[in-house]
């Protein structure tokens, strides 16, 4: 009897032994899949957020340029309707610069 026992206690000590070797494995690959899925997830984001910061910024730009292009443009028209001569037109491009809030 005793050794019958000592024979199954054994046994399910080997058992258990094993049974923790595969949990363990089992537990180490649904690490990695879910490591593997965050770090895949992660890099989406970030493209996502640089493409996002991208486009805002072209569109910025461009915003940009055609509030140059209108200013510019409103300046020309000042000076070609203004026939005067060197010193009147740059106190008349401080005007108008001055009235568009811009430092000359």
């Amino acid at each position: 009897m005793e050794q019958l026992r000592t024979d199954l206690d054994a046994e399910l000590e080997a058992r258990t032994t094993e049974q923790m070797k595969e949990a363990r494995s089992r537990a180490g690959r649904e690490y990695d899949r879910i490591v593997a899925e965050a770090e895949s997830k992660a890099e989406l984001l970030i493209s996502t957020a640089k493409t996002k910061a991208e486009q805002e910024r072209d569109s910025m730009m461009l915003e940009l340029k055609r509030q140059v292009a209108s200013v510019a443009l409103e300046a020309a028209g000042f000076l070609l309707r203004a026939n005067i001569d060197s010193d009147q037109n740059k106190r008349l491009v401080e005007e108008f610069l001055a009235d568009k809030d811009v430092s000359a």
